[in-house]
């Protein structure tokens, strides 16, 4: 998918539509448990590591990142709607800050996320995930530092 005509940072440039389905490799993460199958536009933009758009599932519209210059490729971060992606692969963007492996925001750090817009529910899992592991380091270090056996 590429801009047919200049678009300005902020700019709305189209609002998403489609159906509420199961989680496939065609779908977005909307919230913590819903995808949406989106195929008009969704289909055709492409993951980059330094995208020129973000998808705002709040309000399901897609923005400019950036200015975007006409025949210029409208990009997202995947990870930016994706917990856990059915189809994780290995980027090609070529960006200086390509992660080189995207398989949804579940597998990457928080400080990387930072780096990038992220929808809410993604923000939300992201902090629950680092709740649960801190959960289990301590617990296991409780037992550990007890005597019991870890597992």
């Amino acid at each position: 998918c590429v801009a047919s005509r200049l678009l300005l940072r902020g700019e709305a440039i189209v609002r998403l539509s489609g159906a509420l389905t199961r989680q496939s490799y065609r779908t977005i993460q909307v919230d913590k448990y819903r995808h949406l199958e989106e195929p008009r536009i969704l289909a055709f933009l492409n993951h980059s590591c330094d995208p020129t758009v973000m998808v705002d599932t709040s309000c399901l519209m897609v923005f400019a990142l950036t200015n975007i210059v006409e025949g210029e490729e409208l990009t997202f971060f995947y990870p930016s709607t994706e917990w856990k992606m059915v189809r994780p692969f290995i980027c090609l963007c070529g960006s200086a800050q390509c992660l080189h492996y995207i398989a949804g925001a579940r597998h990457l750090s928080p400080n990387t996320l930072d780096r990038y817009f992220s929808n809410s529910h993604i923000r939300e899992l992201t902090v629950a995930s680092l709740c649960t592991r801190s959960r289990l380091s301590h617990s296991t270090k409780n037992r550990a530092s007890s005597g019991e056996e870890a597992w």
